[in-house]
């Protein structure tokens, strides 16, 4: 028996579909192999994020506030619309100063409805940091910053950085249509 034969002009028009199918995943494939694992880590099909600032200054005289680090990094989410305050997903920035020595903190953090035992929870999904020191409020460096003017600039260049990881794994869904 022999089978029925689609006539020539339509099997070109069931193949160009096919190919623009395979073409598709094999772009996507490879933008999604410029991406380190750590970085894919960042996916979250463009969810808006809320802040959340932990601070702690002790022994140092610079003066640090939360307010002064929420208007660091809430601009920089807003830019590309990334802030909603009320926002399950939040950006975590920590900030312990001790002295003349700190330790800066931030990630990506998720609520997890079930973490597996009938209890939700927040999970760092991507994290990054620095140590170090800054000199306290006397110490001037090479570039003219100090104390806190140092320590918030720090801030800021995390921040921007995790913005723009966030954006470049998140590209096609950030995408105004």
């Amino acid at each position: 028996m022999r089978r029925p034969s689609l006539p020539l002009h339509m099997t070109g028009l069931i193949l160009i579909p096919v190919a623009f199918v395979l073409l598709l995943g094999v772009t996507a494939g490879k933008a999604q192999e410029n991406l380190s694992s750590y970085d894919r880590q960042l996916f979250t099909n463009c969810a808006p994020l809320s802040i959340a600032i932990g601070l702690s200054v002790k022994n140092t005289d610079v003066v640090l506030t939360e307010e002064a680090i929420t208007e660091v990094v809430e601009p920089r989410l807003k830019g590309p619309r990334l802030f909603r305050s009320d926002a399950p997903q939040f950006l975590a920035v920590d900030l312990n100063v001790v002295g003349t020595a700190f330790s800066l903190r931030m990630g990506l953090n998720s609520w997890i409805a079930d973490l597996g035992f009938g209890r939700g929870g927040t999970v760092l999904m991507w994290g990054t940091g620095a140590t170090g020191t800054h000199g306290g409020s006397e110490y001037t460096d090479a570039a003219g910053t100090h104390g806190a003017e140092y320590i918030l600039g720090l801030v800021a260049r995390h921040a921007d950085d995790f913005v723009a990881r966030y954006l470049r794994v998140n590209e096609e869904p950030c995408t105004p249509r």
